[in-house]
């Protein structure tokens, strides 16, 4: 499977509310729509997942994820300056590089109305193989993925910025179960990102 196809199946595997059939399989999806106020849907409370205490704007990144880190952050995280946008205009996503030749995508799912909601309701369907909440720069997140490859450096993380939108980091051929800890550290910088563009 190449990295492309990969990045793909990991990113539409966090939308498994109405937009996968089963962990992996991504469906077409509708163009992505701007998440307001009007349109937050009624949280289910059962669901456990916390709310987000200080919403963030992210409309401008969401077509556009390769601006989510600058090139003082690239940088700084040791990736490639330039990322690389795949996934079409429903659900893209960014990809980056470092050197060690391990990969990082970042993308949204606009589409997934519940926000960081849904994926707590698929915890409780069954639909990942592990899910571990933590929090990001004072943002809800979860470590989780369909599939268990950590160990191989395959991780998966979901981040809420506002209650009806998340967006996801996956990493591909990390050092380990350390990838975990990368890919948080992205998140953090990709909050701030969009909180100073926002």
């Amino acid at each position: 499977m190449n990295t492309s196809t990969r990045f793909a199946l990991a990113i539409a595997a966090f939308a498994l509310a109405g937009c996968t059939t089963a962990p992996g399989t991504p469906v077409p999806a509708s163009e992505p729509s701007t998440p307001t106020s009007a349109s937050k849907p009624s949280k289910d409370k059962d669901n456990g997942a916390p709310e987000v205490a200080d919403p963030i704007d992210a409309k401008k990144f969401i077509e556009a994820p390769c601006t989510l880190l600058t090139s003082a952050q690239t940088t700084k995280l040791g990736l490639e300056s330039k990322g690389s946008q795949a996934g079409g205009t429903s659900a893209p996503y960014c990809s980056w590089n470092n050197n060690a030749g391990e990969k990082y995508a970042v993308g949204f799912q606009p589409d997934n109305k519940g926000g960081l909601s849904d994926n707590y309701r698929a915890e409780k369907d069954g639909k990942w193989e592990y899910f571990e909440p933590t929090t990001v720069s004072g943002y809800p997140a979860a470590f989780l993925d369909a599939v268990e490859g950590r160990d191989r450096g395959y991780c998966g993380l979901v981040v809420g910025v506002r209650d009806e939108l998340t967006f996801n980091i996956s990493s591909r051929g990390g050092p380990g179960r350390q990838a975990c800890d990368k890919i948080k550290e992205i998140a953090g910088e990709v909050i701030a990102t969009m909180k100073a563009g926002a």
